[in-house]
Protein backbone atom coordinates (compact mmCIF):
# COMPACT_ATOMS: atom_id res chain seq x y z
CA UNK A 1 0.00 0.00 0.00
CA UNK A 2 3.01 2.48 0.78
CA UNK A 3 3.88 2.40 -3.05
CA UNK A 4 0.61 3.01 -3.90
CA UNK A 5 -0.51 5.80 -1.47
CA UNK A 6 2.20 7.50 -0.14
CA UNK A 7 3.11 8.30 3.54
CA UNK A 8 1.26 11.49 4.75
CA UNK A 9 -0.92 11.62 1.86
CA UNK A 10 -3.86 10.69 3.84
CA UNK A 11 -5.37 8.59 0.67
CA UNK A 12 -3.93 4.95 2.36
CA UNK A 13 -5.84 5.70 5.94
CA UNK A 14 -9.24 7.03 3.94
CA UNK A 15 -9.18 3.81 1.77
CA UNK A 16 -9.08 1.68 4.89
CA UNK A 17 -11.49 3.31 6.24
CA UNK A 18 -13.92 3.01 3.84
CA UNK A 19 -13.50 -0.81 3.91
CA UNK A 20 -14.24 -0.71 7.30
CA UNK A 21 -17.97 0.25 7.72
CA UNK A 22 -18.65 3.05 10.26
CA UNK A 23 -15.29 4.13 9.87
CA UNK A 24 -15.86 4.27 6.34
CA UNK A 25 -19.27 6.04 6.47
CA UNK A 26 -17.73 8.61 9.13
CA UNK A 27 -14.28 8.71 7.76
CA UNK A 28 -14.97 9.42 3.84
CA UNK A 29 -15.39 13.38 4.49
CA UNK A 30 -15.22 15.68 2.03
CA UNK A 31 -12.78 12.78 -0.04
CA UNK A 32 -15.74 10.45 -0.33
CA UNK A 33 -19.34 10.55 -1.88
CA UNK A 34 -20.56 10.70 1.56
CA UNK A 35 -20.86 14.20 2.99
CA UNK A 36 -20.19 13.00 7.02
CA UNK A 37 -17.42 15.05 8.29
CA UNK A 38 -18.56 14.64 11.90
CA UNK A 39 -20.06 11.49 14.30
CA UNK A 40 -23.65 12.41 15.61
CA UNK A 41 -23.83 14.78 18.38
CA UNK A 42 -27.25 14.55 19.89
CA UNK A 43 -29.69 11.50 20.18
CA UNK A 44 -31.41 11.95 17.55
CA UNK A 45 -28.78 11.60 15.49
CA UNK A 46 -27.39 8.67 17.77
CA UNK A 47 -30.84 6.93 18.03
CA UNK A 48 -31.17 5.71 14.77
CA UNK A 49 -27.77 4.28 15.13
CA UNK A 50 -28.04 2.81 18.30
CA UNK A 51 -31.29 0.72 16.87
CA UNK A 52 -29.62 -0.46 14.08
CA UNK A 53 -27.23 -1.76 16.07
CA UNK A 54 -29.10 -3.36 18.37
CA UNK A 55 -32.27 -4.40 16.60
CA UNK A 56 -31.04 -5.52 13.59
CA UNK A 57 -27.43 -6.77 14.39
CA UNK A 58 -27.35 -8.41 17.91
CA UNK A 59 -30.80 -9.46 17.79
CA UNK A 60 -30.81 -10.61 14.50
CA UNK A 61 -27.31 -12.50 15.31
CA UNK A 62 -28.75 -14.13 17.75
CA UNK A 63 -31.71 -15.60 17.03
CA UNK A 64 -31.15 -16.50 13.66
CA UNK A 65 -28.99 -19.85 15.06
CA UNK A 66 -31.96 -19.82 17.43
CA UNK A 67 -34.61 -20.20 15.07
CA UNK A 68 -32.04 -22.20 12.83
CA UNK A 69 -32.05 -25.25 15.23
CA UNK A 70 -35.77 -26.32 14.20
CA UNK A 71 -34.88 -25.43 10.19
CA UNK A 72 -33.11 -28.42 8.28
CA UNK A 73 -29.27 -27.13 7.00
CA UNK A 74 -30.77 -27.62 3.34
CA UNK A 75 -33.85 -25.00 3.85
CA UNK A 76 -31.56 -22.39 6.05
CA UNK A 77 -28.99 -22.53 2.57
CA UNK A 78 -32.04 -21.99 0.44
CA UNK A 79 -32.94 -18.58 2.35
CA UNK A 80 -29.30 -17.30 2.75
CA UNK A 81 -28.86 -18.17 -0.70
CA UNK A 82 -32.00 -16.23 -1.97
CA UNK A 83 -31.06 -13.05 0.33
CA UNK A 84 -29.52 -11.33 -2.13
CA UNK A 85 -31.63 -11.83 -5.01
CA UNK A 86 -34.79 -10.51 -2.26
CA UNK A 87 -32.84 -7.48 -1.51
CA UNK A 88 -32.14 -6.94 -5.07
CA UNK A 89 -35.34 -7.41 -6.44
CA UNK A 90 -37.15 -5.15 -3.65
CA UNK A 91 -34.70 -2.70 -4.14
CA UNK A 92 -35.49 -2.08 -7.74
CA UNK A 93 -39.26 -2.35 -6.92
CA UNK A 94 -39.57 -0.39 -3.43
CA UNK A 95 -36.35 2.12 -3.43
CA UNK A 96 -36.45 2.34 -7.51
CA UNK A 97 -32.86 1.48 -7.79
CA UNK A 98 -30.90 0.31 -10.86
CA UNK A 99 -31.52 -3.34 -12.12
CA UNK A 100 -29.44 -3.53 -15.14
CA UNK A 101 -27.89 -6.39 -16.82
CA UNK A 102 -25.18 -7.62 -14.49
CA UNK A 103 -28.49 -8.11 -11.58
CA UNK A 104 -30.32 -10.02 -13.91
CA UNK A 105 -26.96 -11.95 -14.76
CA UNK A 106 -26.48 -12.82 -10.65
CA UNK A 107 -30.11 -13.24 -9.67
CA UNK A 108 -30.35 -15.99 -13.04
CA UNK A 109 -27.17 -17.42 -11.34
CA UNK A 110 -28.34 -17.57 -8.18
CA UNK A 111 -31.75 -19.37 -9.22
CA UNK A 112 -29.68 -21.68 -11.35
CA UNK A 113 -27.41 -22.62 -8.18
CA UNK A 114 -30.61 -23.21 -5.98
CA UNK A 115 -32.31 -25.69 -9.22
CA UNK A 116 -29.09 -27.49 -9.08
CA UNK A 117 -28.90 -27.79 -5.37
CA UNK A 118 -32.60 -28.74 -4.85
CA UNK A 119 -32.95 -30.85 -8.03
CA UNK A 120 -32.67 -35.08 -7.42
CA UNK A 121 -29.78 -36.40 -8.28
CA UNK A 122 -29.98 -38.86 -10.99
CA UNK A 123 -27.37 -41.01 -9.51
CA UNK A 124 -29.37 -40.87 -6.10
CA UNK A 125 -32.53 -41.81 -7.89
CA UNK A 126 -31.38 -45.14 -10.02
CA UNK A 127 -29.05 -46.39 -7.05
CA UNK A 128 -29.90 -50.02 -6.26
CA UNK A 129 -29.92 -50.30 -2.21
CA UNK A 130 -27.30 -52.45 -0.94
CA UNK A 131 -28.70 -56.14 0.54
CA UNK A 132 -28.09 -56.91 3.93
Amino acid sequence: MQKRYPRGSGAASHQLQKCYGCGGGFGSGPHGDADFDRLPETVGEWGPILYLALVCSCFGFTLQPVAQRYVSAERAGLFCALNPLTVAVLGGLVLHEDFGLNSVLGGVLILIGIVIQVAPSPRLATAVPASR
